[in-house]
């Protein structure tokens, strides 16, 4: 019997002790998510701040990038230092119990009647406590660090949505890149096809000719696509290649008139394909944006 009375007090003291440790956890866990939230917000509105002075492309990255790290930092800071039944057990003892839960848990193990006649006293106390709603703990950081948690974000925000000519200028080079980009793949993959069509075994010794001097303007067209500093430098660049693409595939569109079979099909694929090409170099996007930077200028 006296096994089981102590067995109840002992189980009585852990279950107070897990309840106030969840709590702690809890308040260290909104402690170490404010402590983020404050110190990313505070470095991406430096960032910010920075980019209304200097053009920063791609700057969301950047953004992101800060978050991660400040993300990785609260885990790594965080990890193996949450609360444990030692600090719950000190929380539960500054409520008038001097030391009889620190020592129950210390005891825990003794099976020793003066063990058991401790944990019965502390068990005691420990339930009166909680009976009183003295176990609860205050899981609220704090308003001081919500609200500079707040205050930070919101300067932030407020940052990110000031314009700049710094601001335009990253807009403006992210654009182009993404233009760049799209125009080189469809290049290369133009100068794929071309290449392709070496192997064929119906063309002629002046057709590859024609085949390779077509790869070589391809090339040209590439690298002056790859230099190409502004959207009106790379409408420029397009525009002087106009003529020598429409060359290209009527050259391409005749020499499938002379083959047959696969063959065919594959030179005309390679027109289509450079067809589609001088489509999108005409594209309303790219014209509008050229148009623009001419106004500006």
């Amino acid at each position: 019997m006296k096994m089981t009375d102590k067995d109840e007090s002992r189980k009585s003291i852990v279950r107070c002790i897990k309840k106030v440790r969840a709590q702690l956890i809890l308040r260290a866990l909104l402690s170490d998510i404010l402590l983020v939230v404050t110190g990313a917000c505070i470095l991406c509105a430096m960032l910010l701040a920075f980019s209304l002075l200097i053009p920063i492309a791609w700057i969301w990255r950047y953004l992101c990038i800060i978050w991660g790290i400040c993300i990785l930092a609260g885990i790594i800071l965080r990890a193996g230092k949450l609360p444990d039944d030692r600090d719950a057990s000190l929380v539960i003892d500054s409520t008038g119990l001097e030391e009889r839960c620190i020592t129950a848990l210390e005891l825990m193990e003794d099976d020793s009647r003066v063990a058991h006649l401790q944990a019965a006293d502390a068990a005691a106390h420990i339930e009166k406590a909680d009976r009183e709603g003295k176990l609860k703990v205050n899981v609220f950081p704090g308003l001081q660090r919500a609200a500079l948690a707040v205050a930070a974000l919101a300067g932030a925000i407020l940052i990110f949505f000031v314009p700049s000519p710094a601001r335009q200028k990253a807009e403006e080079y992210e654009q182009l890149s993404l233009v760049k980009k799209e125009k080189e793949d469809e290049i290369e993959k133009l100068y794929n096809a071309l290449d392709e069509t070496l192997d064929l075994q119906q063309i002629s010794d002046e057709d590859r000719e024609q085949i390779r001097q077509m790869m070589s303007d391809l090339e040209d067209r590439l690298e002056a696509v790859s230099k190409a500093d502004s959207m009106q430098a790379l409408s420029k660049a397009e525009a002087k290649r106009n003529l020598e693409r429409d060359k290209m595939s009527m050259h391409l569109q005749q020499m499938a008139d002379n083959l047959e079979g696969g063959e065919s099909e594959t030179i005309n694929d390679a027109a289509d394909m450079l067809a589609d090409n001088d489509a999108s170099d005409e594209s309303p996007g790219m014209e509008q944006s050229a148009d623009g930077q001419n106004a500006d200028g």
